[in-house]
């Protein structure tokens, strides 16, 4: 907040200076070991944008206020797009949008410094994001820690977790240093089970028809049971509700369908299309006339324990579907 150490006058009026409102969207005050990683690659750019490197090291050290930054060729994206860089920000913590004034801004700085047969195409980051739900065993008999307690270091453990691991492009959950992680939260701790779905919110547009496509990027369980699912089995993709859910029938197509007295009844069986390799789902043709929360959120059960994101797509942990129970026994 600016101050004056002087009275400001106008005539014989004294004046009053004051801030309306804080200035936005700049950075901390750069690192030393920021400073020592990014110098050089600044340099070798040399102001040409010619490789991805050269990209990323100009458009950080142009806008260090954003917090991420990947960049790689069209012909690597989905679909592919030749004759384009693909340039993909997050802007800041708490913040997964850039305004149009930010991809405005970003493209008038590449656009002297990058080669005529090459556009840049600017573009928002994707977020897969994790629910982690954990069963904690403790020893009552080493500590006055009541279950609350253990339950909130192992909550604690995992927000850590995830702020140094997670939260960057190609960031990756090791399966082990999660357990790890949680079994640290205290000395107490016996043993944990933990397990993860991974999730994608998106938000339709209402009495709209439209054909969506998302990527979790992660093998999906294959290993299910190949039949409709009753009532109250969990599926390799489920949906929280918007009128109806989204399961799977593990054959690859998407189903909506809703619980009936009689049991789970089905709506439309082809509703979609799931690649249980890639992770890849569609929902074709989808519309809804409501749902519930601020988004849909679509839930994959995952055949690996370790999970990965690569070029476009941050991956981290859902605080909001972060479950702990945790049980005290006396070993």
């Amino acid at each position: 907040v600016f101050s004056s150490s002087t009275t400001l006058t106008s005539g014989n009026f004294p004046l009053t200076i004051v801030t309306n409102s804080r200035s936005q969207l700049g950075s901390e005050e750069e690192t030393i070991s920021s400073i020592k990683f990014n110098a050089p690659r600044h340099f070798a750019t040399q102001g040409r944008a010619v490789t991805t490197s050269d990209y990323k090291s100009l458009i950080t050290g142009q806008f260090p206020q954003f917090q991420t930054v990947s960049v790689f060729g069209g012909e690597d994206a989905t679909p592919a797009r030749f004759g384009k860089v693909i340039v993909v920000v997050k802007p800041s913590e708490g913040r997964n949008l850039l305004t149009d004034i930010e991809k405005g801004q970003i493209t008038e700085f590449l656009a002297p410094r990058t080669p005529l047969s090459i556009d840049p195409l600017i573009v928002d980051a994707e977020f897969n994001k994790l629910e982690i739900t954990s069963k904690v065993n403790y020893n009552t008999t080493v500590t006055t820690q009541s279950i609350n307690d253990i339950k909130s270091k192992v909550i604690s453990a995992i927000d850590t977790f995830n702020t140094n691991n997670l939260g960057n492009f190609g960031s990756t959950l090791r399966y082990s240093k999660l357990i790890a992680s949680i079994d640290d939260a205290d000395s107490s701790i016996i043993s944990n089970e933990t397990t993860i779905r991974i999730f994608r919110d998106f938000v339709p547009v209402v009495n709209s028809i439209k054909t969506i496509t998302f990527q979790f990027e992660n093998q999906l369980l294959t290993n299910d049971v190949l039949y409709s699912h009753p009532t109250g089995h969990e599926g390799i993709i489920e949906s929280t509700k918007f009128t109806y859910d989204i399961p799977a029938d593990g054959l690859g197509t998407l189903k909506i369908v809703y619980d009936a007295a009689g049991g789970r009844q089905t709506l439309n069986n082809k509703a979609g299309t799931v690649n249980y390799t890639t992770g890849e789902v569609t929902l074709s043709n989808f519309s809804v006339t409501a749902f519930e929360g601020s988004a849909i959120r679509v839930f994959g059960r995952l055949e690996n324990k370790d999970v990965i994101s690569t070029k476009n797509i941050i991956l981290e942990v859902g605080s909001d579907e972060t479950e702990v129970t945790v049980t005290g026994i006396s070993d």
